[in-house]
């Protein structure tokens, strides 16, 4: 769970600076101080279970286990380019 919790706060603290930056259109809704809480569910979940987020999902995709690429191409809305 500790390493979920590293990875989804990592991803947030370069979502917030490439936000700042203007590469993230839109809005960004960081999931920075929640990280215990999709590590913590997930880990009780069953690979199968799904699992339905709102506008902080980030956090909930890392724990699941969604490739990075996927995460990056949903947050920079390029969905097209997912392989």
């Amino acid at each position: 769970m500790y390493k979920s919790m590293v990875r989804q706060r990592t991803l947030e603290e370069k979502v917030v600076e490439l936000f700042k930056a203007g590469f993230i259109p839109g809005l960004a809704h960081p999931y920075m101080g929640q990280e215990a809480v999709a590590a913590g569910v997930s880990a009780a979940l069953e690979k199968e279970d799904l699992v339905v987020s709102n506008h902080r999902g980030h956090g909930h995709s890392v724990a699941r286990g969604v490739p990075d690429h996927s995460i990056w191409a949903l947050i920079s809305g390029s969905l097209g380019s997912l392989r």
